[in-house]
């Protein structure tokens, strides 16, 4: 289930609750900081739950900073806790049916795509395992188009996991997929290497 954690946990208590309608989030690694004390220090007014990793893209580790890991890292142990005490982890998932994950596997890997497919399954969110095989990717359409039509399922967030054989893949779909997402009116979608 930690396998898709660094784009959607939250906690119920957390000020860092994860929200797929999710207002946009700083890009740099040095504003984190700044962005949780944003969310966590208005007494005034309640803090609308979310996530600064919404519509993030991770495609190594050094795509998070030191403090995002240490937080991750920590969320991990209170999600594992939880689990092994039998408390409720509902606050861990989205729960949403109109979030969309999709497990785009361009190369063959039982064990990591199961991890992938139960944590999609565990946060109650739509799941695409989008079999690339007998997928239009046959009939010679690009992964950009393939993507931009799963984006159009989704009313709210879509969250791409994508094995590749091509190097930054991630990455560069994220900065195509930006332009059309606006476009469209839709969510920046996320995508994990």
């Amino acid at each position: 289930v930690g396998c898709a954690l660094p784009i959607t946990m939250s906690q119920t208590n957390s000020p860092l609750a994860s929200s797929p309608l999710t207002p946009k989030t700083p890009t740099s690694n040095s504003s984190f900081g700044e962005h949780f004390k944003q969310l966590s220090s208005s007494p005034s007014k309640p803090v609308k739950p979310t996530s600064p990793f919404a519509g993030r893209t991770v495609s190594v580790v050094g795509d998070l900073s030191v403090d995002e890991q240490a937080y991750l890292y920590g969320q991990t142990r209170r999600f594992k806790d939880a689990v092994m005490n039998g408390h409720n982890v509902d606050g861990f998932r989205i729960n949403d049916q109109d979030v969309g994950i999709y497990l785009v596997f361009m190369l063959p890997s039982t064990q990591t795509k199961n991890s992938f497919l139960s944590a999609a399954q565990f946060h109650k969110t739509k799941v695409n395992d989008f079999n690339c095989a007998s997928s239009s990717f046959n009939k010679k359409e690009s992964i950009t188009d393939t993507v931009k039509m799963l984006c159009g399922y989704s009313v709210k967030q879509s969250i791409f996991v994508i094995r590749s054989q091509s190097e930054g893949a991630c990455t560069w779909l994220q900065d195509a997929m930006r332009t059309y997402a606006h476009q469209m009116e839709l969510p920046d979608p996320a995508f994990i290497n």
